[in-house]
């Protein structure tokens, strides 16, 4: 697994309990974790990190409890304390964010390229995409309706328009 590719869900704030259940406090919204993973990656930073078998993961608000398979008593909880916990992309049900800036935005069906993402912006009822096709500039809501998937390795953002939705 390529650190660069893994997703930040949180920072071990301290151990919970004797049998070293962790608590983290989420990065990620809740309702953003699509699945449990079977294993997490852990370290200080995405250059010092290393794998763990996960035994559970309870969300509950903006924290989670972590269970890890080789972490037994609340000592060995302790030593990882502070850590970042990070988990593959394809557990995560990503919200639009600035991290799209620069992909291209490409047409399910046909794979008509309409342009590149150059900014994102939140407003009360949808995050906004504004795109660029080199001639003009127009949004796109950032809803699961219009947007059949983002490819992170590729940089790359399918949309599935409706009438209406692009602007000729």
């Amino acid at each position: 697994m390529r650190s660069d590719s893994l997703i930040l869900l949180g920072k071990i704030t301290r151990p919970r309990g004797l049998t070293g259940e962790l608590v983290i406090a989420l990065k990620q919204h809740p309702g953003e974790i699509n699945r449990i993973p079977d294993a997490v990656w852990m370290g200080d930073d995405l250059n010092h990190l290393c794998p763990w078998r996960l035994n559970a993961l309870q969300i509950e608000d903006r924290t989670a409890f972590l269970k890890l398979n080789d972490v037994h008593s609340r000592e060995e909880a302790e030593l990882l304390r502070d850590l970042e916990v990070f988990i593959e992309p394809c557990f995560i049900r990503r919200p639009i964010c600035e991290d799209i800036v620069g992909f291209g935005i490409f047409d399910r069906k046909s794979g008509h390229f309409y342009g590149r993402v150059i900014s994102t912006r939140l407003n009360e009822v949808n995050p906004l995409i504004i795109i660029d096709t080199g001639e003009q500039q127009f949004m796109i809501p950032a809803v699961p309706e219009f947007i059949h998937a983002i490819d992170y390795q590729e940089r790359r953002l399918i949309i599935d328009p409706i009438p209406g939705l692009l602007p000729w």
